[in-house]
């Protein structure tokens, strides 16, 4: 419809956990949602390529700070005692450069465009699942924080308002620890992560050279997990179990009999089994100028991974955007296999694979860079 080549086209998504389920293809609605979302996705790329303007260009970065949480945010030994997420091995992740690892790093990105004869383009990049609701089986109650956020953003600006997901595998916007659940309306939430941007955009935005934009893009070949394909038998009677009966704690216990940490953890070790030894995935690296840098995976990427790519990038700032052409499902941290995390189960790719992905966005930035 548009002309550009595919490799050019970058589809990037916000996980929101009570979307329609779009898996469930027998139900009417989603059989007509689809085709229409296509549609849409076609009509705006034609208005947004038509209204193009000369524009000038401005950074800036705020912590959003108390919004978003480690999910996992603390283990309980065998003394019962609590180790916060970070503490639980007395080492950091990556290395002594790597600052964010206890906490979910709160930075969130904005650059905002300023067009000429026409309304400013604002983007903004921030770690957290929209997952307020608890979950994606509550169907009557919205999750979609980036929705108030952008209506507050565009009409105290009179701009246009788009928010990219940054890595958020392990991030939520609400802690699991009761004192710190402070905004659990999707509207209060966002209306929140507004006043930060808003803070931002009205005190703290520098002007920086456009220069060329620069892409380039690797098949990266990660690695998949296969460490339990000698359960993988158990796993499938499990999962059978779980599926004919919906018994949800006597396959609790089927689980713990056979060692796997859930029904999900059985399902996914019954998928794994059958799949090839690499995973293909598409990253992308999009570079403006000699400061501006977006990077891009299908995953839910860790924010430890992200931290590690951005504090190492050889641009000033650097977007990690997750959930861009297509969905690989998670890419944990190493952290994350260590900590054993629900992630790191259901994860298709072996330990190590989120250190190789931020390894290869920094091989890409720095071709770009021409380092």
């Amino acid at each position: 419809a548009t002309g550009l080549p595919t490799r050019q086209i970058m589809i990037s998504c916000t996980h929101t956990h009570s979307g329609p389920d779009l898996t469930n293809t027998t139900e009417e609605a989603v059989q007509r949602y689809i085709p229409k979302l296509q549609q849409w996705l076609v009509e705006a790329a034609q208005v947004a390529l038509e209204d193009r303007k000369p524009a000038r260009i401005f950074t800036g970065h705020v912590e959003a700070t108390g919004l978003n949480f480690v999910k996992h945010y603390y283990n309980v030994d065998e003394k019962g005692e609590k180790h916060f997420f970070g503490d639980n091995f007395g080492r950091h992740v990556m290395d002594e450069t790597t600052r964010h690892t206890t906490d979910a790093d709160p930075t969130m990105h904005i650059i905002q465009f300023k067009r000429e004869g026409g309304k400013d383009v604002v983007l903004c990049n921030w770690r957290a699942h929209p997952q307020l609701t608890g979950g994606s089986k509550i169907k009557n109650l919205s999750a979609d924080y980036p929705a108030p956020f952008r209506e507050i953003l565009g009409a105290q600006l009179n701009c246009h308002v788009h928010f990219l997901q940054g890595a958020a595998g392990n991030i939520n916007p609400k802690s699991r620890i009761p004192e710190e659940q402070h905004f659990l309306n999707h509207r209060e939430f966002g209306a929140r992560l507004a006043y930060f941007a808003l803070e931002c955009l009205e005190h703290d935005m520098q002007e920086v050279e456009a220069g060329l934009i620069k892409t380039k893009q690797l098949q990266f070949a990660g690695r998949a997990d296969h460490s339990m394909d000698h359960k993988r038998e158990e796993a499938i009677k499990v999962w059978r179990f779980f599926s004919d009966c919906g018994d949800r704690d006597a396959a609790a216990s089927l689980c713990k009999e056979h060692g796997f940490a859930s029904v999900y953890h059985a399902g996914s070790v019954a998928s794994k089994a059958a799949a090839p030894e690499t995973i293909e995935i598409e990253l992308n690296a999009i570079t403006v100028g000699e400061v501006l840098a977006f990077v891009t995976a299908p995953n839910e990427l860790f924010d430890t991974n992200s931290v590690y790519t951005e504090e190492h990038s050889p641009y000033e700032m650097t977007f990690t955007c997750g959930y861009c052409n297509g969905h690989w499902f998670y890419i944990p941290s190493r952290y994350g296999y260590d900590y054993s995390c629900y992630e790191s189960h259901v994860s298709r790719f072996a330990a190590g694979t989120g250190e190789e992905v931020s390894n290869a966005f920094l091989d890409m930035l720095r071709q770009l860079k021409g380092e």
